[in-house]
């Protein structure tokens, strides 16, 4: 009697363990179920990211070479002819008759540069050498440029016959685009540098001005 007391007795504890064990399994259910959804949310967000990462990347790297090719454009379009082919319109520069250089070298001897503007272009590529002025001007702000730089023909003189080699010498130089074939070369008594280049209109379409011959060696 005592024995089936003592089995009696047993159950409610075999019970409440097993019921112990049973609510522990089904709490790690629940936290690995919840381990797997919160791992799955973050791998997503990651892939969501990162994608959205390389897609930025793309576009800047798609808009940086956009501004490179504008870059490359502006300067094309705007920088000085490195041959003697008039790239704007295909043709090649022309020289002016003898009567028109000769009129171009009276004005800077004589330093009434007023009537240089008949012999330009509607634009003129102005250079000043070792300097960053001036680029594209109108006719009278090329001219005015060319005054200043020209300074007083009271008290200065300029030679256009120079010597071929003089000429060569300065066309071998950083700046040899300045003195193409046909190019109007002036040296100053006070050693300064000045050359006409033309379009194939035989108008002045570039000026280039060195403060000293030296610059040109």
């Amino acid at each position: 009697m005592q024995q089936s007391n003592q089995s009696l007795e047993n159950k409610p504890v075999q019970n409440t363990t097993y019921n112990n064990r049973r609510t522990k399994l089904i709490i790690l259910h629940i936290f690995a179920v919840l381990i797997l959804i919160g791992g799955s949310v973050g791998i997503t967000y990651w892939w969501r990211n990162d994608v959205a990462n390389k897609a930025e990347l793309k576009l800047q790297t798609q808009i940086s070479n956009l501004q490179k090719n504008k870059i490359n454009l502006s300067i094309s379009t705007t920088g000085p002819d490195t041959t003697e082919t008039d790239q704007s319109s295909g043709c090649s520069p022309v020289s002016p008759s003898q009567n028109s250089l000769d009129s171009i070298i009276a004005v800077i001897s004589t330093g009434n540069t007023q009537p240089l503007e008949g012999y330009m272009a509607d634009s003129v590529n102005v250079i000043l050498a070792a300097t960053e002025a001036y680029g594209i001007q109108t006719k009278d702000k090329a001219v005015a440029s060319i005054i200043t730089f020209t300074g007083d023909s009271a008290t200065t003189t300029w030679d256009f016959n120079l010597g071929a080699s003089t000429i060569s010498s300065y066309g071998s130089g950083e700046y040899s685009q300045y003195f193409p074939s046909i190019a109007l070369v002036g040296k100053s008594s006070d050693d300064k540098v000045i050359s006409f280049s033309f379009d194939c209109d035989a108008k002045i379409s570039t000026v280039f001005m060195a403060g000293s011959e030296d610059l040109l060696q």
